[in-house]
């Protein structure tokens, strides 16, 4: 917490949901453990989580949906870019 009483760092273990979509089309979310770093206004500007299937990172710029998402997800990995206005730019090996 900062000076002024808000939280600006978080550390959360999410269960595990067998019942979630994923964007790939499987079904069932892992258990995650989520560090989240929260700006002065109450953005989390920087997310690291890990589970079972990988990792994932997301750097948040000053307004949505800008940011830059690292991901590693069971065998596969992207590095996802959003700009300001919207525009996406996925890379994926």
């Amino acid at each position: 917490m900062d000076d002024a009483g808000r939280i600006r760092a978080s550390i959360t273990i999410l269960p595990a949901d067998p019942n979630v979509k994923m964007p790939d089309g499987t079904t069932g979310y892992p258990e995650t453990v989520l560090l989240r770093l929260i700006n002065s206004q109450g953005r989390p500007t920087v997310k690291i989580a890990a589970t079972e299937r990988g990792a994932g990172q997301v750097l948040g710029g000053e307004s949505d949906p800008t940011y830059v998402q690292i991901l590693a997800d069971g065998p596969s990995t992207s590095v996802r870019l959003s700009n300001k206005d919207g525009r996406v730019h996925v890379v994926k090996p």
